[in-house]
């Protein structure tokens, strides 16, 4: 048999009639429990049914096993097999037999309940002899259209003959693989063949016939299936079309799977694949499923994220819808962990799903405009947490005259616990500044931090305080003890006056430069206006600079640890000491490291 007979059944059926004539060539029925009909039921496959079922049991006996404790995994050595399978192996190698035992209703309890346990639902009978039920009708058709004239030999089908030959072929094809379960001696009437010989007989001239017709009218019969091809995938490019309206539940992966392998691998696909409305839906079924998988792969990829957003679920909550001062007082909530869970949850999840843009109108409003991407449309509503979206789009001011989003300012919240003794320590620092007429840059930062330092030891209640601010307001919320409090309170009256000259213009500020300066087409290095040379300097990220002579930012350089040689570091075209890759064949550790 041809391949054109694959490519007829998976090709757009015409009308087929589905009545089903007088049973011919099987034995007796078999009523099951359900009182459905059970026909075609070889008497050799029940016979091999119960042997298949014995070794079974005795392999179980032998075990010290049952059918309702073994599983299917489970190994066994069965006798007269070769070597050692499975339960389910075993199974799977005998289903035929099995299927004809429990159909018969035949043998003992035993065998009856190991069969049916091994064989699974019945309705797989149902279908397979129902299955035989079409065999034999298209047979009968066959024979029958052949031996009243209708036999095309010297002349092409016509539309009409066309029809009944390709309904007579669907019940035929379709369920050949039926042929071997019908009852090899039974002959259909007054022919004397058998139903296998008048198979075999009129079968290939049937499908001869049919392959003429459908090549002589390929185009028509390609439309015909890519209209098919439509209908079967026509929820898929429906989402597709319009992805922004439609959304495809993604559970649907394994079923779009196997329906898009049964028509790329049938004859017709490979008959009518290259036409182009065909490569385009294919691709289209094809790149939705690389795409929902896509989504299962960051979904699964980023639990970790989920989880870390669900410990902080009730203050992203809290923060959602609200803006201004509101915002700002659950924002002070978060901590440093909160809010790295917060960004992982949207670097992880949501920037795969969305896209957000601050825009301005004309009225000089800001507003964030949100755009889903293409694996948006594969999304349910509870696979993205919805105040998470709701920060990322909500602008801070509620008038929208800042750019800045709730999100933003979350990011961008300083989380550093400072202690009492951080403070302290600060003040400090500007016990060395004296009330004097000319001061130094650096000895005014010195102060003013200072005083900043001070105002958190000694909070103050604002003239203006809502209700509200009266009662969170925490008047030692370090909690001094009174020797703290006479000293730091004495140190706070004196960097007032300081500072008061200062602000006053009473006393000469003199420029010192301090930090890294960009001067000369380089930076330079300085402390209270001297530079430093032949130093490390780590700024805010803990990243690391070399100021090298006369304070100069090294590049592209090498530098030694000491006069050893042993152990050197780089640092890059950016100045920054670099780690964990290669340079002149160098290896560099996470350290920054070589050893030489």
């Amino acid at each position: 048999m041809n391949n054109f007979k694959k490519l007829l059944a998976s090709a757009v059926a015409l009308t087929m009639v589905t009545s089903v004539l007088p049973v011919t060539g099987v034995n007796a029925a078999v009523t099951a429990t359900d009182d459905t009909p059970i026909d075609y039921i070889s008497e050799t496959q029940v016979a091999n049914g119960k042997t298949v079922v014995n070794r079974l049991i005795a392999a179980l006996t032998e075990e010290k096993l049952t059918i309702d404790t073994v599983t299917t995994t489970e190994q066994l050595t069965i006798q007269d097999e070769v070597g050692a399978m499975t339960v389910g192996e075993y199974a799977e190698l005998h289903e035929n037999e099995l299927k004809h035992l429990v159909a018969s209703g035949e043998g003992t309890d035993l065998q009856k309940k190991v069969a049916t346990k091994l064989v699974g639902a019945k309705n797989e009978w149902i279908n397979f002899t129902e299955s035989a039920v079409n065999l034999v009708e298209g047979i009968d058709a066959l024979v029958s259209f052949y031996r009243d004239g209708g036999k095309y030999d010297d002349e092409d089908l016509d539309s009409t003959g066309y029809t009944e030959v390709k309904r007579i072929y669907d019940l035929i094809n379709d369920f050949d693989g039926f042929l071997n379960n019908l009852n090899s001696t039974e002959t259909v009437a007054d022919t004397g063949l058998t139903y296998k010989e008048a198979y075999d007989e009129y079968f290939d001239i049937m499908e001869a016939a049919v392959e003429d017709y459908q090549n002589e009218y390929y185009d028509e019969f390609a439309v015909e299936y890519i209209n098919s091809l439509k209908e079967t995938f026509k929820t898929e490019l429906a989402a597709l079309e319009d992805a922004e309206l439609n959304s495809y539940n993604r559970s649907n992966l394994d079923s779009l799977k196997e329906k898009l392998e049964t028509v790329t691998e049938s004859t017709a696909y490979d008959t009518y694949g290259a036409e182009d409305e065909v490569v385009e839906i294919i691709d289209a079924i094809e790149g939705m499923i690389a795409d929902m998988e896509t989504v299962n792969e960051i979904l699964d990829s980023s639990s970790d994220a989920v989880r870390g957003l669900r410990s902080v679920r009730s203050k992203v909550r809290s923060l959602a819808g609200k803006t201004d001062e509101a915002a700002l007082r659950v924002i002070d909530t978060f901590t440093a962990d909160d809010i790295d869970a917060v960004q992982a949850y949207v670097e992880e999840v949501v920037n795969e799903f969305y896209t957000y843009e601050t825009r301005q109108r004309s009225s000089g409003r800001y507003y964030v405009r949100i755009e889903p991407t293409e694996l948006a449309m594969y999304i349910s509503e509870d696979d993205v947490n919805d105040d998470v979206l709701t920060i990322l789009t909500t602008i801070l001011d509620a008038d929208e005259r800042s750019e800045d989003t709730v999100y933003d300012v979350l990011l961008d919240t300083d989380t550093t616990v400072v202690t009492k003794a951080d403070l302290i320590a600060i003040v400090e620092e500007a016990e060395g500044v004296e009330l004097k007429w000319t001061y130094t840059t650096t000895e005014v930062d010195l102060v003013e931090d200072a005083l900043d330092a001070l105002d958190l030891l000694f909070p103050t209640l604002p003239e203006n305080a809502t209700e509200e601010e009266k009662a969170e307001f925490v008047a030692d919320p370090y909690r001094l003890n009174a020797r703290e409090e006479r000293t730091l309170k004495a140190e706070q009256a004196r960097l007032e006056r300081i500072h008061s000259r200062m602000e006053n213009a009473e006393a000469e500020i003199i420029v010192t430069k301090d930090w890294w300066v960009f001067e000369n087409g380089q930076w330079v290095f300085y402390q209270d206006g001297r530079t430093v040379s032949n130093v490390w300097v780590a700024d805010h990220n803990n990243d690391w600079y070399y100021a090298g002579a006369n304070g100069v930012m090294l590049t592209n350089s090498w530098i030694a640890r000491d006069s050893s040689l042993q152990v050197w570091y780089y640092v890059g075209a950016d100045g920054k000491m670099v780690t964990n890759t290669v340079v002149d064949g160098c290896t560099i550790d996470a350290n920054g490291v070589w050893h030489a």
